[in-house]
């Protein structure tokens, strides 16, 4: 019977097998806090990198000047022997920098969470305040450490808000900055992928911060990633998206694209980058200049040959082909033997401007300004010059076939043994002198 009994009973649940001894460490402190020092200290030197890329990146940039932009000049990158053609830099620069921006959120967020782990875990292990306070306070020398699971002195107050603020810069408002820096440079180019690219690619930086920045701030991503980011950090967050979209979209547009016809009534634009040419210091009125400002642009460097007769052995002094220089202001500039061969320069003001010799072969000129303007022997053939001011000009001798000048401004302009054959002249204002 006692063993029928032993049958029936129920049978005994088999013992759960032994962990191994490194599962004792998951809540480990120790442990714990050495995962948090290891990892800060491999985030220090990841953040020195990141913020030598951020600055080194603002240099070049910043050193492009609109004589680098109207010559296509490679970029020659500071402290490095190396020279980047310009479009290149510019196209790449902003993918380059996406790229490392995404490693270092990604690796703070890492960072965050092992600090996450190690607060929680001294939260429920430790119950006095002060014995807490205390181990924090030997947590490494880390702003994201010390802001996530530092003493609540470095993490409330004054302290905490420049912790803060500096992840905010860094992070945030830096990178922001230095992407839509590369479109403001390039702007007066008037390359439109380039600058589609360049706008585009602040908006993902914006998807970036927005998905990752709240988890650089809590640790616990995948649970609540906004619950310890606060209203101040939204605040700028929101603010920075506005800003920026504004900025790249609205307001950094140039001539003939797009996004320019449809909001060149934006406020702010003269301020920024519609600004009026200043001819004394030669330099837009704006912070920056949606054309190219060059007056006085001496494109041969006369400053280097001897005499004249050097000058004239000089081949095309510059290849613009095809460019969209519109609205560029060219007042009074060297532009000797210059090839624009089917070039856009509507609007352009080349008041005074020398371009002997030059190539303007099917050029775009409606509504530019060359009133005392030097074209002897320049080749306007099929030039469409509507609207164009020429008044006092000299187109001696100077290749017109086929060249448009309905409503142009030809008071005054000379036309000495220029070739008009087939030649509009129609409704041209003023005389032409034979």
């Amino acid at each position: 019977m006692a063993d029928a009994l032993s049958d029936d009973a129920a049978p005994q649940r088999p013992e759960a097998p032994d962990l191994p001894p490194i599962a004792a460490k998951a809540e480990d402190l120790d442990a714990l806090r050495g995962a948090v020092v290891d990892a800060a200290g491999v985030s220090a030197g990841l953040w020195l990198s990141y913020l030598l890329v951020l600055f080194y990146l603002l240099v070049a940039v910043g050193g492009v000047t609109h004589r680098d932009l109207f010559l296509s000049n490679p970029i020659a990158l500071p402290f490095l022997t190396v020279e980047l053609p310009l479009k290149g830099f510019f196209s790449l620069g902003p993918a380059l920098f996406l790229i490392v921006h995404a490693y270092v959120l990604m690796h703070f967020v890492l960072l965050s969470s092992k600090v996450a782990a190690f607060d929680a875990q001294l939260r429920v292990q430790i119950g006095d305040p002060e014995i807490r306070a205390r181990l924090r306070r030997q947590l490494p020398i880390n702003i994201f450490v010390q802001f996530l699971a530092g003493p609540i002195e470095v993490r409330r107050g004054p302290i905490g808000f420049l912790l803060r603020l500096i992840a905010w810069i860094s992070l945030m408002v830096g990178p922001i900055a230095l992407l839509a820096f590369f479109e403001l440079q390039f702007l007066p180019y008037h390359e439109a992928w380039i600058s589609s690219w360049q706008r585009l690619a602040v908006v993902i930086d914006l998807v970036l911060l927005w998905v990752l920045f709240p988890a650089v701030l809590d640790g616990a991503w995948a649970a609540r990633p906004w619950r310890r980011i606060g209203w101040g950090t939204v605040g700028v967050m929101v603010g920075l998206s506005l800003a920026s979209v504004v900025l790249v979209f609205a307001i950094a547009t140039f001539r003939g694209e797009w996004l320019d016809v449809k909001l060149s009534w934006f406020p702010l634009r003269a301020l920024l980058v519609a600004g009026e040419v200043d001819t004394v210091a030669r330099q837009p009125k704006s912070l920056w200049s949606n054309r190219l400002v060059l007056p006085g642009f001496d494109v041969t460097n006369h400053a280097r040959f001897d005499s004249a007769a050097d000058i004239e052995t000089v081949p095309d002094s510059a290849s613009l082909r095809g460019r969209n220089l519109e609205g560029a202001v060219l007042i009074g500039a060297a532009l000797r033997r210059i090839d624009c061969t089917g070039a856009s320069l509507q609007g352009a003001n080349l008041m005074h401007a020398d371009l002997r010799g030059a190539m303007l072969k099917d050029a775009q000129l409606q509504g530019a300004n060359l009133r005392g303007a030097n074209l002897k022997y320049a080749d306007l053939t099929g030039t469409q010059l509507q609207g164009a001011n020429l008044s006092s000009a000299d187109l001696g001798d100077a290749q017109l076939q086929g060249a448009n000048f309905t409503h142009a401004d030809v008071s005054g302009a000379s036309f000495a043994a220029s070739n008009l054959d087939e030649t509009q002249l129609l409704d041209a204002i003023g005389r032409k002198e034979q």
